[in-house]
């Protein structure tokens, strides 16, 4: 795998820098800051688009850390510097090999495994989602007045809490009925509630996009995502349209070319919520540490160890601050959750004695109770951790099997625990990995 920390700075891009001179008539070169804030003002001027790219993304750029900003980053930065081409400024995509950012080390809703293993086990959990997302007949007056909007927000929280619960099989079943209402509530209502409507579509959307990352559709789990992201900015909802933009990044995900992307997606929607003005009440704490965690796990599976740790320790001085294991915006986030992640940033790094010593001694039960996924998430983090070592095969089944008992779909429908089944089952050795074939044959991955 590459390691991302012996690239190149990107001096094209800080030289175009220094050759304007600051807008403050100092005599001095532009700052990274003013930089930042000429980008800012572009893209509002020319798009309305409000962002909020400040010294530090623009020390990324330049350090090499990110090559490809978005479409409209690049053109701003185009303009602002007076380049004629991307490449004049350094811009270019950063090719990965062949799997990377898509080994199945460290499973979870932002599984980064591939769709190689998207067979009608997990396929068929998504079929009513893929129906229901397909139905774009209009709303008729038929004079009825469909579910209150009472009754739609205990349906979407319902819909968290099972497939928390690990039930995805009945969240699938649940999801196409509560899409569609949630959709007429929020095409019918106006004025107060039109916001709240909003909230609750938002909010399916978010758990649909979970159900499509864990069983691995990576073009369902985006459209559900970017779905989710359009109803809370309508909604003017920060928690939720930070909940969506993690759904966004576990969707790019399943993309090995657009794990950059999901990077900068998560790293620039978590300092957002670091800016000055943004009260860090428990929801924003909850999502700004949720976005951390996973971009911790982004920069693991690139092979970046320190920049993985700094996310990890900011995401826990978050928890911290939070003070407990909550499940706010249903980010399960808290002490515990992020000590999950050590455990998957750890088996994503290949340090497999660090990954076990911090799994064997992870105390769940601390979780809130309806986190059932959560809790047989540890066991497939450590069996991928011991499946790095030929010699670990036996203990991988043993926590595959633990997975299993404490949840019991958590393997058959999770497309990374497919994947790693698929794995030991090519290497299988009967006599020190008993349990094997009849788990990959419940798993429906047995050949």
């Amino acid at each position: 795998m590459r390691d991302y920390r012996q690239l190149p700075p990107n001096n094209q891009l800080s030289d175009a820098r220094r050759r304007l001179l600051s807008p403050s008539g100092s005599g001095r070169p532009m700052s990274r800051q003013e930089l930042a804030e000429a980008v800012n003002a572009y893209l509002w001027k020319e798009h309305r688009r409000k962002v909020t790219l400040d010294s530090n993304y623009v020390g990324k750029l330049e350090r090499g850390q990110h090559r490809w900003p978005g479409e409209l980053y690049r053109e701003a930065f185009r303009t602002v510097l007076k380049a004629a081409s991307d490449a004049d400024l350094g811009f270019y995509i950063i090719r990965t090999f062949a799997g990377e950012c898509g080994d199945p080390v460290a499973a979870g809703d932002h599984d980064l495994g591939n769709r190689g293993c998207l067979d009608d086990s997990s396929a068929a959990v998504l079929e009513g989602l893929r129906s229901a997302l397909n139905v774009y007949r209009p709303l008729t007056d038929s004079g009825e007045c469909g579910q209150p909007v009472g009754a739609i927000e205990v349906a979407a929280a319902q819909i968290h809490d099972v497939y928390q619960r690990a039930d995805y099989d009945a969240a699938g079943r649940m999801l196409p009925d509560l899409i569609r209402d949630a959709h007429e509530l929020a095409v019918r209502s106006s004025g107060g509630q039109r916001q709240r409507a909003l909230r609750v579509q938002a909010a399916t959307y978010i758990a649909a996009s979970k159900l499509a990352s864990k069983a691995g559709d990576g073009q369902l789990a985006w459209v559900t995502a970017d779905r989710a992201a359009t109803a809370a900015q309508l909604a003017e909802s920060t928690a939720l349209s930070a909940a969506a933009a993690y759904q966004v990044a576990c969707a790019l995900l399943r993309f090995p070319d657009k794990c950059s992307y999901a990077e900068e997606l998560t790293t620039t929607t978590a300092e957002d919520l670091a800016r000055p003005g943004c009260a860090p009440d428990a929801d924003r704490l909850s999502t700004r540490g949720s976005l951390l965690l996973l971009a911790a796990l982004i920069a693991a599976q690139r092979n970046d160890r320190q920049t993985a740790r700094q996310y990890l320790a900011q995401a826990a001085a978050l928890a911290e601050r939070l003070g407990r294991d909550d499940n706010r915006v249903w980010t399960a986030f808290g002490p515990t959750n992020v000590a999950i992640h050590e455990v998957s940033v750890a088996a994503a790094l290949g340090d497999v004695d660090r990954a076990t010593q911090i799994g064997e001694r992870l105390d769940t039960s601390r979780l809130p109770r309806p986190l059932i996924g959560r809790r047989a998430q540890v066991h497939l983090d450590l069996a991928a951790a011991y499946a790095q070592r030929r010699s670990g095969d036996a203990l991988a089944v043993l926590h595959l099997l633990e997975a299993e008992r404490i949840a019991q779909q958590s393997v058959r429908v999770n497309v990374a625990a497919r994947t790693l089944l698929a794995k030991l089952l090519r290497r299988e050795r009967s006599a020190a990995t008993p349990g094997l074939r009849p788990l990959a044959e419940r798993a429906g991955v047995a050949a």
